[in-house]
C-alpha cells in the first residue's frame, strides 16, 4: 500500500501535469494559440496575406507567383527576411510567452526580465489591407512594478539575426546593390531590385523589389524608458509597386496601421466562419479557427492586376523553396480540398481560385497538345505558367483526373453564384468547359459495337497504383466534365456541335464494380483491382496492398454519383481497412462524412477525430501525415477537415437548383453555427441547437433579386428574403432553394408573447441587442458576455498552488 507521502507526491505530480497541459493555451480563447516554448522551426506558424507570406522566425519571405527554376525544378523563390531578427539583453529572463492571434493576424512574443525589470515585445504581421507590406514592431519598457525600486544602471538591448542589407543575398534571386530613396517628409528608405535566376519556361525571368524603412537597432534602455522601434518592408513586382506600398504604410500612425490590418482580418471571421462554443469543445473550436486562418493567409483580398494570383499550394504561400513542401506548386488539392471549404463562406476568394485556372487555360491546351490530345489538360503540378512542373513523371503523365477536378470546381462555383451569365462571360467559363470536354473526348476510347467507353493508362487519387485502366474516380470525373458544357451553354443560350457526342461518351463510360462475399455490391478502384491483394500496378512493395488515400469513397461526395445506401456503406467498409493509416490528412474526414450521410455518428466521430493526429501544437500547424510528418503546413488537410464539418455534420450538398441541409451534432457539442453562409447573393447565419432541437436561420445581407426560401422535410417553407428576419424552426432536413409561387405556401412564424418571432428579432426590424447566443465574440468571452474558461482556469490554478504548498509543508 502506498504511504501518505508517496500518495501526496503522486497527486502533486498529477496536478502539475494537468496544469501544464491546460497552460499551453492558458486563456482558452480559441483564436489565440499560446505557448511558453517554441516548437522546431518547421512547425512555426506563418503570417501572410495572399501576396506575401513568411514563417515566423523563418529566413525567407515568399511572394505569390515568384518562382525560380526550369520546368519541374521551379520552386518558390526566396527573398531574405528582414523581420526574422531576435532581441537580446543582459537582463535575467523571467518569463516569455508567444501568441498567434488568428483573428488579428498577428504573432506576438513577450519577454519579461529582472535585474533590472524589463518587458520586451515583438509583434509581426503581413498587412491584410496593404498587402505589399510586412511589419515587425518592437516595444521595450523599463518600468519597475509597483513597490519596487529600479536602479539607475542602463541596460543594453541588441538586435541579432538581421542580414547585411547593403546587398540582399538569395539562392534564387539576384539583387542589385541597395540604394537609398526619400520619403515625402525627406526621411530615407532603402530599396533593392532583383530578378530570378532561371525562368520556368524559355523567356524573361521574373522581377521583384524590396523597399523598407526600419528603426530597428541596438539601444540603451534607462530607467523609465519606453522605446518603440519598427521595420516596415514592402515587396512588389517592381520598384514602383514596392515603393507605393511602403509610402502608404509609413504615412500612417503605427496604431492606425495595426488597426487597419486587424480590422480586415476580423471582417473575414465576422462574415464567413464556423462557430463552435469553446467551452464545449475547445480543440474543435481552435482547429476551425486555425484552418480558416491558414487558408485565408495564402489567398489575397482581390485579384491583383500587377501580380495575378496563381493558386493555392498544399503548404501555402509561406513554404515551398527548393523542392520542399511540394515547391509551392498547385495540385488537385486546391480544387478538391481547399476551394470547397471556403466557397460558401468567402466566394470572392473562391473566385480567385477559379481564376487561377482560367488564367492558365492556354497552358493547359499546350499541355494536352504536347501529350498528343485535344482540348485542355491542366497540369498535375503547376507553378507560375501552368505548364506541367511535376518532378515525378508518372503523376504528370497519368494523374489526369485533375482536369475533371477543375471542371467540378467550375460547376460548384456556378451553383452558388446568382448572376451566372455575367460570371461565365467575365471568366470565359464557356470556353473552359468546351476545352475540358474536348480533352476528355480525345482521351476516351469507345467501342461502338459494345456501346461502352473507357479511359486507359491513368492514375487515380490513389497514387500507390499507376498506369491503370478505368479508374472509377477518373471516369466519373470525365463524365462530369463531358456534361459541363451542356450546363454552361444552357445558361448562356448558346450551343456547340459536339454536345451530343460528349453526352453519348458520358453515358457510355464504365465504372468497375464487384460483389462481396456477402452478396453486397461495391465499386472497384479500377479494372482488375482486388481489395487487400497486391496488384502489379502498385507503386508499393509486394508485401503491401494498401491504397494511399480517399479515392473510391469520393464518388458519392463530392462527385454526387447516385448509388444505393447499401453500396455507399459497402464502399466505406471495403476501403476503410485497406487505406494507409499513415496517408494524407484529408482522407479520414471523407470517411467520417460518408458515415454521417448514412446515419452512423459513432463511426464518424472516431474517424473525424483522427484529424487531430495531424495538428501540431502549439500553433495548429497541420502535417500531411500523422505525428508531424510530410508536407507542412498542410492546407489540404484543413480543407478536408472543414468539409467534413460543413458537408458532413451540416449535410450541405450543392446542387444545380438547391442546397441540402442535414444537420447533426459535432462531437462534444450541443450547438454550432454557420456564420455568413453564402448562396445566390444571400449571406445567412444558420445555427443548429440540438438541445432545443431547433434550427435558427437569419438573412444577414442580400445582394440579389433572387427570392430564397428554406423548405423543410416536414413541408414548411420559410421566406428568407427579409434581411434581419430570423426564423427558429424544428431541427430537421431541409433545402435552400428559390421560391416557387405556383406551389409554395410560405409558413408564417408564430409570434411569441413579447412581439418577436421565436428566437428572432422584433417585428420592427433586426435585433440590436448584440451577438446572438450562437455567435462568436471577440473579447474572450462566450456569446452573451459569459466569461471564458480563463476565470475558472485561474481559480483551478490557485487551488492547485495552494494544495502543492500544503504538500510541501507536509513533506518537509
Amino acid at each position: 500500500m502506498m504511504n501518505p507521502r508517496g500518495l501526496l507526491g503522486l497527486l502533486a505530480g498529477s496536478l502539475l501535469v494537468s496544469l501544464s497541459v491546460q497552460l499551453e493555451h492558458w486563456s482558452q480563447i480559441p483564436y489565440k494559440f499560446e505557448t511558453t516554448t517554441l516548437p522546431a522551426q518547421k512547425y512555426m506558424p506563418e503570417v501572410g496575406n495572399g501576396h506575401i507570406a513568411t514563417m515566423v522566425n523563418g529566413a525567407n519571405v515568399f511572394m505569390n507567383g515568384l518562382y525560380n527554376g526550369v520546368g519541374p525544378a521551379s520552386s518558390r523563390a526566396r527573398i531574405p527576411s528582414l523581420v526574422a531578427f531576435q532581441v537580446r539583453t543582459t537582463a535575467v529572463l523571467v518569463n516569455e510567452t508567444f501568441t498567434l492571434d488568428v483573428r488579428r493576424g498577428t504573432f506576438k512574443e513577450v519577454r519579461t526580465y529582472s535585474q533590472p525589470h524589463l518587458v520586451i515585445e515583438r509583434e509581426i504581421y503581413a498587412h491584410r489591407e496593404i498587402d505589399r507590406v510586412l511589419v515587425a514592431h518592437v516595444t521595450i519598457s523599463r518600468k519597475a512594478p509597483s513597490g519596487q525600486v529600479d536602479t539607475d544602471t542602463p541596460v543594453e538591448v541588441w538586435i541579432d539575426g538581421l542580414p547585411d542589407t547593403s546587398l540582399l543575398l538569395s539562392t534564387d534571386v539576384t539583387f542589385q546593390p541597395t540604394t537609398i530613396g526619400y520619403l515625402l517628409n525627406y526621411d530615407t528608405y532603402s530599396i533593392a531590385t532583383g530578378q530570378t535566376n532561371l525562368p520556368e519556361v524559355p523567356g524573361p525571368v521574373s522581377t521583384v523589389a524590396v523597399a523598407w524603412k526600419s528603426t530597428i537597432q541596438n539601444v540603451t534602455v534607462n530607467r523609465g524608458d519606453v522605446i518603440t522601434m519598427s521595420s516596415i518592408i514592402s515587396i512588389g513586382v517592381d520598384s514602383n509597386d514596392a515603393i507605393m506600398g511602403l509610402f502608404t504604410a509609413v504615412e500612417m500612425p503605427y496604431d492606425a496601421l495595426l488597426q487597419l490590418h486587424s480590422d480586415k482580418w476580423e471582417s473575414y471571421f465576422n462574415t464567413g466562419f464556423i462557430y463552435v462554443d469553446p467551452q464545449q469543445n475547445f480543440q474543435l473550436a481552435q482547429t476551425i479557427y486555425g484552418s480558416f486562418y491558414y487558408l485565408l493567409s495564402s489567398i489575397p483580398n482581390k485579384q491583383d492586376p500587377k501580380n495575378r494570383f496563381i493558386g493555392l499550394s498544399p503548404g501555402g504561400l509561406a513554404r515551398g523553396p527548393s523542392n520542399t513542401d511540394y515547391s509551392g506548386h498547385v495540385f488537385w488539392d486546391q480544387d478538391t480540398w481547399m476551394y470547397p471549404a471556403i466557397l460558401n463562406f468567402h466566394p470572392e476568394q473562391a473566385r480567385l481560385l477559379i481564376e487561377s485556372r482560367t488564367g492558365t487555360l492556354a497552358a493547359a491546351k499546350a499541355n494536352a497538345q504536347k501529350d498528343g490530345y485535344q482540348g485542355a489538360k491542366f497540369a498535375w503540378e503547376s507553378a507560375f505558367t501552368g505548364i506541367e512542373t511535376s518532378p515525378w513523371p508518372p503523376s504528370g503523365l497519368y494523374e489526369i483526373h485533375i482536369t475533371g477536378d477543375v471542371a467540378l470546381a467550375v460547376r460548384q462555383f456556378l451553383y452558388v453564384t446568382d448572376d451566372k451569365l455575367r460570371v461565365i462571360r467575365e471568366l470565359k467559363l464557356d470556353e473552359m468547359a468546351v476545352e475540358i470536354a474536348t480533352f476528355w473526348q480525345s482521351r476516351a476510347e469507345c467501342d461502338d459495337a459494345a456501346g461502352v467507353c473507357g479511359i486507359f493508362d491513368v492514375m487515380g487519387p490513389d497514387e500507390y497504383h499507376s498506369r491503370i485502366n478505368n479508374s472509377v474516380y477518373t471516369n466519373y470525373a470525365a463524365k462530369l466534365s463531358l456534361d459541363l458544357p451542356a450546363y454552361v451553354l444552357n445558361i448562356t443560350g448558346d450551343s456547340h456541335p459536339d454536345l451530343s457526342k460528349w453526352a453519348q461518351t458520358s453515358s457510355r463510360l464504365t465504372y468497375p464494380t464487384a460483389i462481396r462475399a456477402d452478396g453486397k455490391k461495391f465499386h472497384l478502384e479500377f479494372d482488375g483491382f482486388t481489395p487487400g491483394v497486391w496488384h502489379p500496378s502498385s507503386e508499393t512493395p509486394n508485401d503491401t496492398a494498401e491504397v494511399k488515400q480517399a479515392d473510391v469513397i469520393l464518388l458519392a461526395y463530392p462527385f454526387g454519383m447516385e448509388m444505393s445506401a447499401e453500396m455507399r456503406q459497402t464502399d466505406l467498409e471495403v476501403y476503410r481497412p485497406i487505406t494507409d493509416p499513415h496517408g494524407p490528412a484529408m482522407t479520414w474526414g471523407m470517411f467520417a462524412l460518408g458515415y454521417l450521410e448514412l446515419g452512423h455518428p459513432e463511426n464518424a466521430t472516431e474517424l473525424f477525430d483522427k484529424n487531430y493526429e495531424n495538428v501540431v501544437q502549439p500553433f495548429g500547424v497541420w502535417s500531411e501525415v500523422p505525428n508531424g510528418g510530410g508536407a507542412l503546413n498542410f492546407l489540404t488537410g484543413m480543407g478536408g477537415y472543414l468539409q467534413a464539418i460543413v458537408n458532413g455534420y451540416a449535410g450541405v450538398r450543392l446542387m444545380a437548383d438547391h442546397v441540402t441541409l442535414h444537420p447533426q451534432a459535432l462531437p462534444k457539442t450541443s450547438s454550432w453555427k454557420l456564420v455568413g453562409y453564402r448562396h445566390l447573393g444571400y449571406r445567412l447565419d444558420i445555427a443548429f441547437d440540438f438541445a432545443a432541437n431547433v434550427t435558427t436561420i437569419e438573412t444577414i445581407a442580400k445582394l440579389s433579386t433572387t427570392h430564397l426560401v428554406l423548405a423543410l422535410e416536414s413541408g414548411a417553407v420559410y421566406d428568407l428574403s427579409r434581411v434581419g428576419h430570423r426564423h427558429t424552426v424544428h431541427l430537421e432536413k431541409g433545402v435552400l432553394r428559390t421560391y416557387n409561387p405556383a406551389t409554395d405556401v410560405l409558413t408564417t412564424d408564430t409570434p411569441s408573447t413579447d412581439g418577436t418571432t421565436p428566437g428572432g428579432p422584433s417585428t420592427e426590424g433586426p435585433s440590436t441587442k448584440g451577438p446572438s447566443t450562437e455567435g462568436p465574440s471577440t473579447d474572450g468571452t462566450t456569446p452573451g458576455g459569459q466569461p471564458t474558461q480563463t476565470a475558472s482556469l485561474i481559480a483551478v490554478s490557485s487551488v492547485v498552488i495552494f494544495c502543492l504548498s500544503l504538500m510541501a509543508v507536509y513533506l518537509s
